[in-house]
Order: C-alpha cells, then structure tokens, then sequence
C-alpha cells in the first residue's frame, strides 16, 4: 500500500468518526427536555459531508486492497 493510500483511508476513517459524532449529536439534540434550547449546529450537513468525505477516501483509498 502506497502513502498516500494510507493518508486517504486515516483521513477516511477520522471523517467516519467525524460522522458518528454527528449523528449522536443530533440524535442528543431531538431528545432535548428543554425545546426552547434548540443550537445552533447543522449536525445534519456535518453528517453528510463528513461521510460523503469518508466513503470517497476509504474507496478511493482502498483500492489496492482489493486488486483494482
């Protein structure tokens, strides 16, 4: 596996974690017992860029794995 290969795929997985906490966020944020403390984060978007980010570096990435 290449270098680069390596930093695309650690970048990938800390985007994925990235992801992960976004959604526990949100999820924290519509179980709220206070409505009137709503935030101000897009936990929404964040998720979504963040594992748009993780599946293209983990795929891109990982291709030597699987003999592409």
């Amino acid at each position: 596996m290449e270098p680069t290969d390596q930093i695309m795929v650690t970048c990938g997985a800390v985007l994925a974690v990235l992801a992960l906490v976004a959604t526990l966020a949100e999820r924290r944020r519509l179980r709220r017992v206070d409505l009137d403390r709503v935030g101000f984060m897009p936990w929404n978007a964040i998720f979504l860029f963040a594992f748009l980010g993780a599946v293209l570096l983990i795929g891109v990435g990982g291709r030597h794995w699987l003999g592409v």
